[in-house]
């Protein structure tokens, strides 16, 4: 009988291999059903936007102010906040949507960009902590966007922090690696 239990499991575990399944993705819970864990470890995350390359990565890019165009976030109160949504991981695997960040104009041609994890829509998946961020702000608009999209390279500004910009058009490039919330300890 333990023959035909160890071929059953075998067989099992063998279907999920082939299926595609990561078995290491697979946890017990103290009920002891299976399920898939939310959060696989660490993560890379950008403002949902357009591709900064059309190969290598799929780092995206967005556009200030936003607006009903690729990249553009969405205006927000109070007036002239552009929000947009944070995406973990490639999104051609799956719209992973974690939090958002905005720019906000504070008078004088300054912005300042923040950013949250909690959000306000229920979609947003409250499972994740930054553990690093970078914020590339490219105020020449009319040469095109220049982002190398690496992360280090890239940074030339700060969140929470502010910036300048004279004539409030700008590409942003904002990255986030992450980590299981409660897990980067």
């Amino acid at each position: 009988m333990k023959k035909v239990y160890f071929l059953i499991v075998l067989a099992l575990l063998l279907g999920l291999v082939i299926t595609g399944c990561d078995i290491a993705k697979i946890t017990v819970n103290t009920d002891e059903e299976l399920y898939k864990s939310p959060c696989y470890g660490p993560e890379s995350a950008t403002g949902l936007g357009v591709p900064i390359k059309s190969k290598g990565t799929w780092f995206m890019y967005n556009v200030y102010p936003g607006g009903d165009f690729p990249g553009g976030g969405y205006l927000w109160e109070p007036p002239n906040h552009c929000k947009y949504y944070i995406q973990a991981g490639n999104p051609k695997n799956d719209i992973t949507l974690i939090g958002s960040y905005w720019v906000e104009p504070i008078g004088d041609d300054l912005y300042v960009a923040k950013y949250d994890l909690d959000g306000v829509e229920p979609s947003i998946d409250p499972r994740w902590v930054i553990v690093e961020e970078h914020l590339a702000i490219d105020n020449e608009v009319a040469d095109g966007m220049d982002f190398k999209a690496k992360p280090g390279q890239d940074d030339n500004q700060n969140f929470f922090e502010p910036f300048y910009d004279e004539d409030g058009k700008f590409f942003i490039f904002a990255h986030f690696a992450m980590d299981c919330a409660g897990q980067s300890q």
